[in-house]
């Protein structure tokens, strides 16, 4: 009975990941809705997810809740999905072109309802084009607003421009679908007139306009709301309590996001339901966080991973700085290389990923991270790892913030950026590479179990404990020969009962006999 029930336990402690279970969370989390703005109906059910995948392996989860600080930010009608024509409607000499508001106020609020009051349609119509700024932009991540404006605005702060439309210059071709940006608004809050994104295809025809025949901005002003998901492991009975070692992702991205968010929270809940195996007494106590805000500037990270992080460290006499800080970020999905271009074939090749460590002084945090680099550098097949440094001044994304702390960070993100970043396409799992990712996954939680699993200066000296915390392929094999010589002697009492009992009657009678022997 008991080795059955130390079975079950071994058996039920870990799920490991497997392309098909990879497969099956990236889909569940881009089915949450077209779109995964923060504040949306899907960010709230991305939440409510999340915490019941982790609830169900067993770890201790909470929410936790803020209110985006600054002006009300202006959200596209139907959180600016595709179906909805992104809440966007551009027309230039009688041409209707596809287009993507900056995710921030497009003028100022008061303006906005002095103008539309009830309608929610910001409208400009027949305006020449040269009252509009066309800003030709490589990037396709964030756009600062003192980029667009830094040659143009004037000194009682107006711009001569009614409206801005920044074309994405990428290299895709055959691509109509606008690409949004984040808004960095560093010398503008909020916008001064519409700012709009539009698709590199469209670059010619503005160049050559004569008139901007209508833009039309659907959508309301609206103070967000979010949550994001903190996980930590049950405490184990008999050890010191551990450092924190934080482990997150953001889980806001537009439209489905598939490749671009769906791959790393797959990747993050794998490790989060590894790590939950039993191994003794950890050295680190991992703290794992799926923060909103992304889209906003990772105000989940500011507003809540870190200040929460920051009063842990503090209740162990411990500061932020010594606090490691491991970002999983964008497009670990590998589809960049994975659309039949690449002389493997569909379906084959490497993913690039960056494995980007901060630069500081020697501390147990830092000396963590390099040693988890070291491990993580021998890597299987299906992924290529390239080391990197970063730093505040280099670094855009959910790891800036912890950059800024000054918490010893690395970040793990797939680089390039895939063909479908930031656009509708990025919907579902064609987007991924589920052996590349799965190798990742596995690569990083053999990693992370070796670096924070059985510290033996805090081991605790039950035997149950001591059961549940060795290598489980060995605790299998010794309890395997345990149960063999009770298996023999039911073998041979059931033979002898076999040839003594000619009845039912019998075999009820010396059944319960033999109970009351054994």
């Amino acid at each position: 009975m008991l080795a059955h029930l130390l079975l079950v336990l071994v058996a039920s402690a870990v799920e490991l990941p497997s392309e098909t279970s990879l497969a099956k969370l990236v889909q569940d989390y881009s089915q949450l809705g077209p779109s995964h703005l923060t504040g949306s109906s899907a960010d709230e059910a991305t939440s409510n997810w999340i915490y019941q995948e982790l609830q169900a392996a067993g770890l201790e989860v909470q929410f936790q809740a803020y209110t985006l600080p600054g002006p009300a930010v202006w959200v596209p009608q139907h959180d600016g999905a595709a179906g909805g024509g992104y809440g966007c409607q551009l027309v230039v000499d009688l041409h209707r072109i596809p287009c993507y508001v900056v995710q921030q106020p497009p003028m100022r609020p008061a303006v906005l309802d002095d103008v539309v009051a009830a309608h929610k349609i910001h409208t400009l119509d027949d305006v020449p084009m040269k009252r509009v700024l066309v800003v030709s932009s490589a990037k396709v991540y964030v756009l600062k607003a003192e980029e667009v404006y830094r040659s143009y605005l004037k000194p009682d702060g107006t711009l001569p421009y009614d409206a801005v439309i920044i074309i994405n210059n990428s290299s895709l071709k055959n691509v109509t679908q606008p690409r949004p940006f984040d808004w960095d608004q560093h010398i503008c809050a909020p916008a001064l007139v519409p700012v709009v994104t539009v698709s590199n295809a469209f670059q010619k025809l503005l160049r050559s306009a004569s008139y901007l025949t209508s833009l039309k901005l659907l959508g309301d002003h609206r103070t967000l709301t979010s949550r994001n998901v903190l996980a930590q492991l049950p405490a184990t009975p008999g050890c010191l309590v551990a450092p924190p070692l934080y482990i997150g992702t953001p889980i806001n991205g537009f439209f489905g996001a598939a490749g671009e968010r769906g791959a790393g929270i797959a990747l993050l809940l794998a490790l989060a339901k590894g790590l939950a195996e039993p191994c003794g007494c950890r050295s680190w106590q991992p703290i794992f966080g799926f923060t909103s805000g992304h889209e906003q500037f990772d105000t989940g990270i500011s507003e809540g991973a870190i200040p929460f992080l920051k009063s842990l460290a503090e209740s162990r006499n411990l500061s932020l700085v010594e606090v490691p800080f491991i970002s999983i970020g964008a497009d670990l999905a590998g589809y960049a290389r994975f659309e039949g271009q690449n002389s493997e074939g569909p379906g084959s090749g490497t993913l690039p990923v960056v494995m980007s460590t901060s630069q500081g002084p020697d501390s147990p945090g830092r000396m963590i991270l390099d040693d988890l680099l070291r491990k993580l550098r021998p890597l299987p097949r299906f992924v290529h790892l390239k080391p990197g440094v970063m730093n505040a001044t280099n670094t855009i994304g959910a790891i800036e913030k912890a950059l800024h702390s000054g918490m010893p960070a690395m970040n793990v993100v797939g680089s390039p950026l895939g063909e479908r970043f930031h656009l509708p396409s990025d919907a579902d799992n064609t987007s991924v590479n589920f052996t590349s990712l799965l190798a990742l996954a596995e690569g990083m939680l053999q990693a992370l179990q070796s670096t924070i699993c059985g510290s033996p200066r805090h081991f605790a000296p039950n035997m149950l404990h001591w059961l549940l915390s060795v290598n489980r392929w060995l605790m299998l094999s010794l309890l395997t020969l345990a149960t063999v010589p009770l298996v023999c002697r039911f073998t041979r009492r059931e033979v002898q009962i076999e040839d003594a009992l000619s009845s039912p009657e019998d075999a009820l009678s010396s059944s319960s006999d033999s109970d009351v022997e054994v």
